[in-house]
């Protein structure tokens, strides 16, 4: 078995279910949603900061 990291595996998409063309809209790599969330929690982390300083 090919221990390489495959296309796919860079995708959160269900493997049972063919995609047609899943390129046009929503369908993001795992790497591309880790960072949105991230950015969300220090967004987040600095609401909160200032709402504090108020």
């Amino acid at each position: 078995m090919d221990s390489r990291l495959s296309v796919r595996d860079l995708w959160s998409l269900d493997s049972t279910v063919t995609f047609l063309n899943h390129w046009s809209f929503g369908a993001c790599p795992k790497q591309v949603l880790e960072f949105q969330q991230g950015l969300r929690r220090r967004i987040r982390k600095a609401s909160r900061r200032e709402a504090a300083c108020r």
